[in-house]
Parts: C-alpha cells; sequence; structure tokens
C-alpha cells in the first residue's frame, strides 16, 4: 500500500512546504522496527507527520530464495499545497 502521510493542519494554515526523506527498517513480517529522518524539512511538523505515517504502514518484505528477510528502504516525501 501507498504510504501517505497528512498534511499537519498547523503547516497548512502557516504555507509551510517541504521534502522529507525517511530512512525504515523492515522486519521480516513487514512490519517498520525503526525508521527516522535522514532528510529533513526543516518543518517539524511534517518531518513528525512523514515519520508516523511510515510508522504506521505494513510493507512487503524482501525475500531470499522465497524467504522473507529483513531489510531497509528510503521514502521520499513531497508536501506542497495547492
Amino acid at each position: 500500500n501507498r504510504i501517505v502521510p497528512d498534511y499537519p493542519r498547523s503547516a497548512r494554515r502557516a504555507g509551510r512546504e517541504g521534502s522529507v526523506t525517511v530512512e525504515l527498517a523492515v522486519g521480516v513480517d513487514g512490519r517498520v522496527e525503526s525508521a527516522a529522518v535522514v532528510v529533513s524539512s526543516g518543518h517539524g511538523d511534517l518531518d513528525r507527520s512523514a515519520l508516523e505515517a511510515v510508522r504506521a504502514g505494513r510493507f512487503m518484505p524482501a525475500a531470499v530464495d522465497g524467504v522473507p528477510v529483513a531489510g531497509s528502504a528510503r521514502l521520499a516525501f513531497d508536501f506542497r499545497l495547492k
């Protein structure tokens, strides 16, 4: 499933935009074991929203010879007002 963070109301009101990159570790069960912002938007509310969305997500774990294994990934999120 696609991970889509909520645009924080506080950021919308203030007209804040930015991009956040999150690095995450995924366990063999597809759950996020850890997540951290590696490139900040410069706005804490946007960074927190991206982290919350990633932590709530479920992923297809990597596989070796058909057997699920733990893995890692980086996801980038762009917060743009329309």
